[in-house]
């Protein structure tokens, strides 16, 4: 079992990792290649049993909270919905950094707020989604 505050940044450094998959989603796939990350970041906690792969890598996992069981791509969809405005907007062309500006980065700060301050580091997307992460004990990644 690691210390919250190590649980922590192993969150961050997934997310970390699977936002970097998506950007280079974005660059490799012209020019669907921003959908692509998009959805990426929508889906990518329904994979592998709650596992996205920044998650899988550094030994997370997704689940519901009530039944403790891995979470579906239905669930990773609504827990990702602040990640997914956040990314929209770098794929509106012009506006969409001005947008990001204004209204991404705070999104984004509430989140990450939310893991460091909440109970079980349950961030808006968690709470909406009814979601918890948590170390995947035994993990020999």
């Amino acid at each position: 079992m690691i210390d919250r505050n190590s649980f922590i940044l192993h969150r961050y450094i997934a997310r970390f990792i699977d936002i970097l998959i998506a950007w280079a989603m974005a660059l490799i796939i012209p020019p669907v290649g921003p959908l692509a990350g998009l959805l990426y970041i929508c889906i990518a906690d329904g994979f592998n049993e709650g596992q996205s792969p920044g998650k899988r890598l550094i030994g997370l996992r997704v689940i519901h909270r009530l039944t403790l069981a891995p979470i579906s791509f239905k669930e990773s969809m609504i827990r990702n919905i602040p990640f997914a405005i956040a990314y929209l907007f770098f794929i509106i062309p012009f506006l969409g950094w001005f947008l990001f500006i204004v209204v991404g980065i705070p999104i984004l700060l509430f989140e990450c707020y939310f893991v460091c301050e909440a109970e079980q580091g349950m961030r808006v997307g968690d709470v909406m989604a009814d979601t918890v992460v948590v170390e995947v004990v035994g993990n020999n990644n």
